[in-house]
């Protein structure tokens, strides 16, 4: 059975809106997730999805056979999780924190853990600071490095001026921008993403996670991720300027025993983009 929690009693959290407190306890009390029962015979698989994006973002694409537990939380400020809190947990150590804290209270794992993007920055961040509860990695298309804020990222930040100056409105104002069309001269996906992110719910209220998360990092130095002991895969794909190949590689480089694969670019296979991935996580964790 699948299902989507709803968002915890708001007096268990903080405003919606950001202020005092914020804690991975107050996360895990207040997070919406998706959660399936498998029918066994494989780890359990957490989902940490990219930002601005939701549980959704990887369901179709790890676990599907429908034997492991499946769990994909709406991270802090995404999705149906209203709490966003002190702006100072929008971190990669913060969001770390959280999972751990839901992982526990949903006594849930160790896991096979999937992320993409910023949840491929979360992911390794666990891996780092919760080795328990994490199984192997599958890390897809991770988008920082060792610099913040990561110069593939920068124009995740204008979106976030835009969208703080202007609210969804900001949408044709950036799209008119250097910096969009730059991006949409290299990679029209790419640019979408970009212009999705005024679509999505409260845009503009929780817009200081796009504004805070590029200037965060998962790890201090790739060497750090020497301490990664579990199995991990690392997936990249050509011509994306948001999640340049050259990361993933490095990734894979640094984490000992990683394996790195290439799955089709974005523009030009988005069908056998997804299809990929699918298979690449058919055996993930198994």
């Amino acid at each position: 059975m699948t299902w989507r929690a709803e968002p915890g009693d708001p007096s268990d959290s903080t405003d919606p809106a950001g202020g005092a407190g914020g804690s991975a306890e107050e996360f895990a009390a207040a997070a919406a997730y998706r959660w399936e029962r498998g029918s066994g015979g494989r780890s359990p698989v957490l989902m940490l999805h990219g930002l601005g994006g939701d549980a959704g973002q990887l369901w179709p694409v790890a676990g599907t056979d429908g034997r492991a537990d499946r769990l994909a939380p709406d991270l802090r400020g995404h999705g149906c999780t209203g709490l966003v809190g002190d702006p100072a947990d929008l971190t990669f150590p913060g969001m770390a924190a959280d999972v751990a804290a839901l992982l526990r209270r949903l006594h849930f794992g160790p896991a096979a853990v999937v992320g993409v993007s910023m949840g491929a920055g979360v992911a390794a961040a666990l891996a780092l600071r919760e080795p328990a509860v994490v199984r192997s990695l599958l890390l897809i298309r991770p988008a920082w490095g060792e610099t913040v804020p990561p110069p593939n990222l920068r124009p995740l930040l204008a979106v976030a001026d835009c969208l703080r100056r202007y609210g969804a409105a900001g949408r044709g104002r950036f799209a008119r921008t250097g910096t969009y069309t730059e991006v949409a001269a290299r990679s029209p996906t790419a640019a979408a993403s970009l212009l999705a992110q005024f679509d999505a719910a409260d845009a503009a209220r929780r817009s200081v996670r796009l504004a805070r998360m590029p200037w965060s990092a998962p790890f201090r130095s790739y060497r750090e991720l020497a301490g990664v002991t579990v199995p991990t895969l690392v997936v990249g794909a050509p011509r994306d300027p948001l999640h340049p190949l050259a990361l993933a590689e490095q990734w894979a480089a640094a984490v000992p025993g990683a394996v790195l694969r290439t799955v089709p670019a974005r523009d030009d296979d988005p069908i056998g983009h997804r299809a990929r991935l699918a298979e690449l996580a058919a055996d993930f964790g198994s």
